[in-house]
């Protein structure tokens, strides 16, 4: 049902809840996304986009158990179609280096999550904020 192509190199089966086929995703980051595959000229592997509210909470029950109440975060973007988590196949550290600044450079992505070290990933969101938000997982 969403195998339509939506830029260049991605479809919106990508960005869907691939629990439930339910699918929203801001254009803005659809924008920078293909941005950072034309630039690196590589594949890019999404693995988290949108999230409906149970499936969210799901995640958070399968990683954290009884826990996963203290832990879930309401406020992330993947329920609202703003956020990815994505791997770049066979990508380097210099690839990776390459669409950070990129999203820094879009002034769009103000969240980044650094998963390389967990799993190799990052995430990128479109928060509404005045400056860009680093951390590690």
């Amino acid at each position: 049902m969403n195998n339509i192509q939506i830029s260049k190199n991605f479809q919106l089966i990508e960005f869907e809840d691939n629990r439930t086929g339910e699918v929203r995703l801001d254009k803005r980051l659809l924008k920078v996304m293909q941005t950072i595959r034309t630039s690196i000229n590589k594949p890019i592997r999404i693995t988290s986009g949108y999230r409906t509210k149970n499936t969210h909470m799901q995640i958070y029950k399968e990683k954290y158990g009884n826990a996963w109440k203290d832990k879930i975060a309401w406020g992330s973007k993947h329920l609202s179609g703003q956020a990815v988590d994505f791997y770049i196949v066979n990508g380097t550290s210099d690839d990776y280096e390459k669409a950070i600044k990129i999203a820094i450079d879009s002034n769009i992505i103000k969240g980044i999550g650094n998963g390389l070290s967990n799993g190799g990933f990052l995430h990128m969101d479109c928060r509404n904020s005045d400056k860009i938000i680093r951390w590690s997982y």
